[in-house]
């Protein structure tokens, strides 16, 4: 493998470049260089998509008080 390419970047620029703002529902913000989605805008979407189940380490108990 070539040092210089990265196989998963390329395979994430290419899937982003597969859907439009408009099919993902984004507003579209004018002109852009590249087509296809932007990386915070499928970070966006990606968070908005996961489920929230169970606590979060802020609802959790304190653990144990080391003694002395």
């Amino acid at each position: 493998m070539d040092p210089t390419t990265n196989p998963l970047g390329e395979y994430l620029r290419a899937r982003r470049g597969l859907v439009t703002p408009q099919d993902a529902g984004i507003p579209d913000a004018g002109t852009r260089r590249v087509p296809g989605l932007r990386r915070e805008e499928v970070a966006m979407l990606a968070s908005s998509a996961l489920p929230v189940s169970g606590p979060t380490a802020a609802d959790q108990p304190p653990g144990p008080v080391p003694c002395g």
